[in-house]
């Protein structure tokens, strides 16, 4: 088998664990970089009062912030790594020190490193908290590479669907969807394929309940949509109807994207 390198954006929070697990038993046997994005001095906030008592000036307090928070950092990204390791991947530690974008910052990463695909979890992608510009969103829209996004909230059979259950793509005929089935095909070699299109839909929205709805009836690892379309007419498949099914999938979503100019 094919052995694809993944970048996993890793947090240290529950979510951020859960997209490993999922992710590794979605691609099983790859090589996973563990990324970790950190910010100096004021993601340290909480050290500051304790920090300020053992310095006399402000640039060595800058300095001792700086410090812990890449210890820190190094700690959390190794812990990510166990956690990759104890499901299955071979995983090595990823760190960046970043200003805000995270998602933006992922993509970029992923670009650098040369990876098949980026994981990511959804946090905050659902319900009355949904909203763009999170990470998930921003990884989705900018990445050159297809950006798995791992829903906070996964039943057993749906777990269980994620190992060996096949892949839904949102077929609307234009070569986007085209495109995003050979790269699904590519990057999970050996999975079976089933393609779908939402008859009637109106909006992203609908489109996306559609393909929630068939990967339930099929038991399907993930749907799989591209980022955007060819086709004017049927552009919503794959437009808004990918950003659609981020926020309300069941089960991890690909996100390929399309050609750029």
């Amino acid at each position: 088998m094919t052995t694809h390198s993944v970048l996993i954006g890793y947090d240290g929070s529950p979510d951020a664990a859960g997209a490993i697990e999922l992710g590794a038993r979605l691609l099983p046997g790859h090589a996973a970089s563990i990324a970790h994005l950190w910010a100096v001095p004021f993601a340290a906030s909480e050290l500051r009062p304790r920090l300020s008592r053992r310095t006399s000036t402000v640039q060595e307090m800058i300095d001792l912030l700086d410090r812990e928070s890449a210890a820190e950092a190094e700690r959390i990204a190794d812990e990510g790594v166990i956690l990759a390791k104890a499901a299955g991947w071979d995983a090595v530690p990823v760190l960046k020190r970043a200003y805000g974008a995270e998602g933006l910052e992922l993509a970029a990463l992923a670009e650098q490193l040369h990876v098949d695909a980026l994981v990511v979890g959804s946090r905050g992608l659902t319900g009355p908290r949904a909203a763009l510009g999170s990470v998930s969103d921003q990884a989705a829209h900018a990445s050159r590479v297809p950006v798995i996004v791992v829903p906070r909230l996964v039943l057993t059979a749906e777990r269980e669907a994620v190992e060996s259950g096949p892949l839904l793509v949102g077929d609307d005929g234009s070569e986007g969807a085209a495109r995003a089935r050979e790269a699904a095909a590519a990057l999970l070699t050996g999975r079976e394929i089933a393609t779908f299109t939402v008859e009637d839909a109106r909006s992203g929205r609908g489109v996306a309940d559609g393909l929630v709805r068939r990967a339930q009836v099929i038991g399907a690892a993930a749907i799989v949509v591209g980022s955007r379309g060819r086709s004017a007419v049927r552009e919503i498949m794959l437009g808004s109807a990918a950003m659609a099914v981020l926020h309300h999938t069941d089960r991890p979503a690909i996100v390929v994207p399309g050609e750029r100019g």
